[in-house]
């Protein structure tokens, strides 16, 4: 009898026995795809901008819980491997092995295709209602 693997990994991708993945690159594997079936171009785009306002609110000095600052990061990094997908970078949720370097130089490589999310973001957050 087969015993059915439950919870938040049980769509993961195995690696093989000699590779690793660090526990936040198989959350964020496990994580990504739900939500991006349906967002596209400036939808995908807004999508981001939200979640990297999310994100840099669930700073430490905020108070929020660690599970929600956890949270925020995998929305905003799975968001950031959809653009990557839409510009043709090549990105892939099992690499995120530094999730702050990472997140850094994902940024980078859409800067330099054109989407700056900082200066993007900070129009963005001018212009949302409070």
């Amino acid at each position: 009898m087969a015993i059915k693997e439950l919870g938040p990994y049980a769509n993961a991708p195995r690696l093989a026995d000699n590779e690793q993945m660090s526990m936040y690159a198989e959350l964020l594997t496990s994580a990504q795809g739900e939500v991006f079936e349906n967002l596209q171009g400036d939808s995908l785009l807004s999508y981001a901008l939200d979640r990297r306002s999310d994100m840099l609110a669930a700073r430490p000095i905020t108070r929020v819980t660690a599970i929600s600052a956890l949270a925020a990061e995998v929305a905003y990094d799975c968001a950031l491997l959809g653009l990557c997908a839409m510009k043709g970078i090549e990105a892939v949720a099992s690499d995120f092995s530094r999730p702050a370097q990472d997140r850094r130089r994902l940024e980078v490589e859409l800067k330099e295709a054109g989407i700056d999310l900082t200066s993007l973001a900070r129009r963005w957050n001018r212009a949302r209602p409070e």
